[in-house]
């Protein structure tokens, strides 16, 4: 899908390097989006976001100083633009609950015993994002939109 508002910035908190790699490698395979930054830890990623104010941010859930949910609400009131956020995740659904319940734009599971991402689970998240910023409406107002697909569970 083409994107006629020019490189969407894309930021992405996990505690894993290895995961964070395999993402980056996925994400640069889309021309107009542009990753501005990655962090290991929740209080970096918080300035991470803050001072490059990602399009779509992929934050874990479970990161070493905090958790995501936790993170995006101690930024909530800080949050001026339009920022959708992919929960990266395992597959526990208490996380995936909050998340919805947070109404984050989507959740990406993590992969198991080294499995490689879901490359077509990915392609369709950031093919709706693409969608939802292409839409011309009024700007939302609340933070998050919210969609997830159960089955993905």
């Amino acid at each position: 899908m083409e994107n006629n508002e020019g490189p969407f910035r894309v930021a992405i908190i996990d505690n894993d390097e290895m995961e964070i790699d395999e993402l980056m490698l996925i994400l640069k395979t889309y021309p107009d989006l542009e990753i501005v930054g990655t962090s290991k830890v929740g209080a970096m990623g918080k300035r991470l976001i803050l001072n490059k104010k990602p399009d779509l941010l992929f934050l874990d859930i479970q990161l070493p100083d905090t958790d995501g949910v936790t993170l995006l609400d101690s930024i909530r009131d800080s949050i001026d633009w339009k920022m959708q956020v992919v929960f990266f995740t395992t597959s526990n659904i208490s996380y995936v609950l909050q998340a919805v319940r947070k109404s984050v734009f989507d959740c990406l599971l993590k992969p198991i015993d080294k499995k490689p991402i879901d490359k077509k689970e990915l392609e369709s998240i950031v093919n709706r994002f693409y969608k939802e910023r292409a839409k011309k409406r009024k700007p939302d107002t609340r933070l998050f939109k919210s969609v997830i697909s159960v089955d993905a569970l």
